[in-house]
């Protein structure tokens, strides 16, 4: 440890910290900005009831969020390699999984409210709106940071300030920002109108949830407006249709399937059972038709259980 402390002051790294602490504060803003909804909400509505329905909404998508943990490593790779193909392959990956788990979300939607808390089974809209809100951050998050990852604007000590502000480090925060500003002033407008017109809180956080879809899929479209700018990104576009197709067709049996068999029980001992028979069934059709239809798939899932078998 002394001779760690006894080794030369870097004077030029620390004046390049200070000189470009801004960038990482201003980054962070979006993130503190963003959870001022569900304050503008109970002061403006002047209750606490509609945020539940909220709770209870993002409780239920975060199971969509959960496909982001396959581009945990994809930032690395891009600093590294630089290759726009490690983008698609993650991207598709990604689909693979987020896809299928929107579609359970729809379709178990109101047997989990039934199991978290029956007296909000009148919310199901909400959190339709609230899955496809935590879908839309999976995909706007991996081209947002494949974006940022790209840029090598802050290799070395060369870039000025007005160099930085030219950059997409500072391009892809600032699209957050303006996202996060629009959403907020969207929501104040919406709410004072349901307020004025007399709309029910229930009706008013549907509309909550409407405007934060609308400017999170403005924001995705100015992502991706981005990166085909600044690289050669391909999407998989068959690929995806092929997931979402066979999404649909799950989805379309797993409902029939609990709507004729699911019986609603008000005790959880007795109710989660009978549900867990309907979401292997849908785990199961899904990934067993991609297996099937998929060879691309099908040697990532081999990959996958080989990697077990170790």
């Amino acid at each position: 440890m002394k001779d760690v402390l006894s080794t030369k002051f870097h004077y030029r790294t620390f004046k390049n910290w200070i000189r470009f602490s801004w960038l990482p504060i201003f980054s962070s803003l979006q993130d503190r900005v963003i959870f001022l909804d569900s304050t503008i909400f109970s002061l403006v509505s002047g209750t606490f009831s509609g945020i539940s329905y909220v709770g209870i909404a993002n409780t239920i998508g975060n199971t969509v969020s959960n496909a982001n943990a396959i581009s945990v490593g994809l930032s690395p790779k891009l600093l590294a390699t630089q290759n726009i193909k490690h983008v698609e392959g993650i991207l598709d990956k990604t689909l693979l999984f987020a896809i299928p788990m929107l579609g359970f979300a729809i379709v178990f939607a109101k047997p989990v409210i039934w199991l978290l808390n029956p007296i909000y089974i009148n919310g199901i809209l909400i959190v339709y709106l609230w899955s496809l809100i935590h879908f839309i951050w999976v995909i706007r998050g991996i081209l947002g940071s494949s974006i940022e990852s790209l840029d090598q604007i802050d290799i070395g000590f060369r870039a000025s300030v007005k160099d930085f502000l030219k950059s997409n480090l500072f391009k892809v925060r600032l699209v957050y920002g303006i996202g996060a500003i629009t959403y907020l002033g969207f929501l104040v407008i919406a709410f004072l109108v349901a307020r004025e017109l007399g709309i029910s809180e229930l009706n008013t956080v549907i509309l909550w949830g409407g405007v934060s879809v609308i400017v999170n899929v403005l924001v995705l479209i100015t992502l991706i407006l981005m990166i085909r700018k600044n690289t050669s990104f391909n999407f998989q576009t068959v690929r995806t249709i092929k997931y979402l197709l066979i999404t649909i067709v799950t989805c379309l049996i797993s409902n029939q399937v609990l709507s004729k068999y699911l019986v609603y029980d008000q005790s959880i001992f007795v109710f989660g059972p009978r549900i867990l028979p309907q979401v292997l069934l849908f785990i199961g059709m899904y990934f067993g038709i991609i297996f099937l239809v998929d060879k691309q798939s099908r040697v990532f899932f081999i990959q996958i259980i080989r990697e077990f078998k170790r």
